[in-house]
């Protein structure tokens, strides 16, 4: 199943709804993904239990997609993110999943040229240029994004933690008491 960006925000929103309502939910939801509710139950079921599956599961980080005939890029390296660009995440991040569009119009930008697994990709020129472009792109890609960002700074606190107990234990061995 192909859920779009603008999908799943949709779907976020009515979660937050309907939370008290899941017969409300489901019905919306399925509203969302096929247009009607005039589909057969089987059907309906199976939307359901695909979405549920979908969201449920740890999606990989996706480099590089294609829309509208345009091949997008992650950005290749994020220790030269601009201060912009992490202004700009670093609000969107704050938002939850209300603005995954404009996150992945942060993160994903056309490719300009491109050498086998190396690319390089356009200048941000801030968030308006590619949020609607990012709308309809599978929501795989933000999921992917959103887990890869949680797995870092996952890895960067266990990782910072090390570090102060190794330099706690160094200056107090270091130390005379």
């Amino acid at each position: 199943m192909t859920l779009t960006i603008e999908q799943l925000m949709k779907i976020n929103l009515l979660m937050e709804t309907f939370k008290d309502n899941d017969k409300k939910l489901a019905s919306e939801i399925v509203k969302i993904i096929h247009g009607t509710l005039d589909i057969e139950q089987s059907v309906a079921t199976q939307t359901m239990l695909d979405v549920n599956e979908l969201l449920s599961k740890e999606h990989d980080l996706i480099q590089r997609f294609e829309i509208g005939g345009v091949e997008y890029g992650f950005i290749p390296n994020l220790s030269k993110i601009t201060a912009g660009e992490f202004i700009d995440l670093d609000n969107y991040l704050s938002e939850d999943t209300k603005q995954l569009h404009k996150i992945c119009s942060i993160l994903y930008r056309p490719i300009k040229s491109s050498t086998g697994n190396y690319y390089e990709i356009e200048k941000y020129e801030g968030t308006d240029k590619l949020a609607d472009i990012m709308m309809k792109v599978d929501c795989k890609v933000a999921l992917g994004a959103l887990v890869f960002f949680y797995l870092l700074s996952k890895s960067l606190l266990n990782l910072t933690n090390t570090y102060i107990q190794k330099e706690t234990t160094r200056i107090l061995t270091t130390q005379k008491i």
